[in-house]
């Protein structure tokens, strides 16, 4: 059973829904140009207008920060999402890097033109989607729409663990096809959600990578392993 997003997002999100429920309406489009970094906050967007990051921009969403409606990302620009706010789409192109560890996605994010997308954490209220050549790794956060999507020649890979299928590599008409994954991502949030794969997409199922051991663990393997050698030489 798919976790309620009312349960998932954080209190900080919640109160950036409100406050943009407070915001006039005034539609239009607030874009960023060049090599600058724009933090929301202090930035902030009416309630009906959207954000584009071109040229290497790098755009910051943060607790509390407020996209009206779409966040475009275009032309090798980088973008953080760690809480807030987007009030509709999230839409990731043309060699862009999007890191999403917070915040409320409100619907779809959708990764195209050779991106490069993170999901650790936050809430997808929509669908993800990763096409044309773009590379999208899940480990963490909740997504609330019916289907992950590795379209054109994308790569999608989730990271986790109680997969209903292996670990591995799938291709279109393969076994996870327009079938439902269901398990634990990394954080430990859990997936059921049905997966869709197209042309020569490649959606991986991995899991987390070990843990580095504590020191104290760390000194009682070399210490073992020492007095192992120490037999072998007496042998």
């Amino acid at each position: 059973m798919r976790i309620s997003c009312a349960v998932c997002v954080p209190v900080s999100v919640v109160t950036a829904a409100v406050l943009l429920a407070l915001v006039p309406a005034s539609m239009g489009l607030i874009e960023h140009h060049g090599s600058g970094t724009y933090n929301y906050p202090p930035n902030t967007t009416g309630a009906d207008e959207d954000v584009k990051a071109w040229d290497t921009t790098k755009v910051n969403v943060l607790a509390d920060g407020l996209i009206g409606r779409d966040l475009n990302v275009r032309g090798t620009s980088t973008v953080t999402v760690s809480g807030g706010l987007i009030g509709d789409d999230l839409f990731i192109e043309d060699d862009s890097t999007v890191n999403v560890s917070g915040g409320l996605i409100s619907t779809d994010l959708y990764a195209r033109d050779n991106s490069m997308v993170t999901v650790s954490g936050g809430t997808i209220g929509g669908d993800l989607s990763a096409d044309h050549n773009s590379t999208v790794t899940v480990s963490g956060g909740s997504i609330g729409g019916d289907y992950l999507r590795a379209l054109g020649s994308s790569t999608l890979t989730i990271i986790g663990s109680d997969f209903n299928f292996a670990y591995g590599d799938y291709f279109v008409g393969g076994p996870l096809d327009a079938q439902t994954l269901t398990g634990l991502l990394a954080d430990g949030t859990a997936i059921d959600n049905t997966m869709w794969i197209s042309s020569t997409a490649t959606l991986t199922l991995a899991a987390p990578s070990a843990a580095v051991p504590e020191p104290a663990t760390a000194a009682l393997v070399l210490l073992g392993a020492g007095g192992l050698m120490c037999r072998r030489r007496a042998a």
